[in-house]
């Protein structure tokens, strides 16, 4: 377990009991945990490194987690952008009940296979999943597999394994009867290909959105894209949005408004 993971979970009291179930199963010599939290059933990887705390902490994983779901209303629609095992769709799904709508994005063929399970063992109905990437073309990409699979991400080169890409404004023509309210991008560095491919959607339906902004240091591109396009950004401390200058080079969590 390296310095960077042992200080994010001492921070987070609501990731210890993680720990303590992953070291329970790995005792068992078992491959997955299968937990409750929030009233939601996640089964994940042992293997799936902060996802895995992610998903036994539930909603107190992280601040902007509850931040964003707070602000959901039964009926809206919520894309999920590199969903991994579902943990934001799932609690998503919950807040915005049967006239609400969820779709999941997540390209590692084993780790849809682990959403879809998720999906059926809360016998939601509102969720539907995509085995696709979302970037700035349709088309073919290739996934690079990183040291787990949340840190997976795609290239346009020919290595990896192929996966099937569109964009966000694609996807949106094909599924009109929706405005799209929230979003989640967590996609390695690929959220500004991301965001240009939904260019058109994001003009047009002004959703919330929040992006991982780390991997693209020091210029963020990703968040100067939005900017362009009229949106604020926010990192939430203490519970409250603090908007970031444009000179700022700290990574973390976004949270943009229009």
């Amino acid at each position: 377990m390296d310095k960077r993971l042992i200080n994010f979970l001492l921070r987070r009291p609501a990731t210890w009991m993680a720990c303590c179930q992953t070291l329970v199963a790995m005792i068992c010599k078992r491959s997955h945990v299968i937990t409750r939290r929030n009233g939601i059933v996640i089964r994940t990887k042992i293997g799936n490194g902060e996802g895995l705390f992610c998903a036994v902490a539930g909603i107190d994983y992280e601040s902007e987690m509850r931040w964003f779901l707070d602000q959901m209303k039964p009926d809206q629609c919520f894309i999920d952008v590199g969903a991994n095992v579902g943990i934001y769709s799932l609690h998503a799904s919950r807040r915005l009940g049967d006239q609400g709508k969820v779709h999941a994005f997540e390209p590692t063929p084993e780790t849809f296979d682990t959403l879809n399970q998720n999906i059926h063992l809360n016998s939601f109905t509102n969720i539907e999943a995509h085995q696709l990437a979302l970037s700035d073309h349709c088309g073919i990409l290739h996934l690079v597999a990183g040291d787990r699979p949340a840190s997976n991400a795609t290239s346009i080169d020919g290595s990896g394994l192929s996966i099937q890409s569109i964009t966000l404004n694609e996807f949106r023509e094909t599924h009109p009867d929706r405005k799209l309210d929230f979003i989640k991008v967590d996609i390695e560095g690929g959220e500004e290909a991301f965001f240009r491919g939904g260019k058109d959607v994001l003009c047009r339906d002004n959703p919330v959105i929040l992006f991982e902004s780390m991997h693209t240091a020091p210029n963020y591109p990703e968040r100067k894209f939005l900017r362009d396009l009229g949106y604020r950004l926010y990192f939430l401390e203490t519970n409250q949005l603090s908007e970031i200058p444009e000179d700022s080079i700290q990574g973390g969590n976004v949270i943009a408004i229009l």
